[in-house]
């Protein structure tokens, strides 16, 4: 079985949601243990949670998901943004 991980920004193209430096939405499925959640980012985010319930996983797919955006997905980019494969 392969497991498909999708990233998506709702409700807007990716080059309006980039444009206006602020990410309204973000969409995370099938991302480690993640399987389907969607937020909306603010200016301070703060992650609660118990051990195992996903915090480190949002945040290396968000780490991902700025590599792909940058246009460079490979082993250093995205160590440098803290995420373990």
């Amino acid at each position: 079985m392969v497991k498909k991980t999708e990233f998506s920004l709702p409700h807007a193209t990716q080059n309006e949601e980039i444009q206006m430096n602020h990410l309204k939405k973000i969409r995370i499925q099938g991302f480690k243990s993640i399987v389907d959640q969607e937020f909306e980012p603010g200016q301070v985010n703060v992650l609660i949670g118990a051990n195992g319930s996903g915090k480190t996983a949002l945040l290396e797919a968000i780490g991902l998901l700025s590599a792909a955006m940058n246009g460079r997905v490979d082993n250093n980019a995205l160590q440098g943004r803290g995420v373990r494969l």
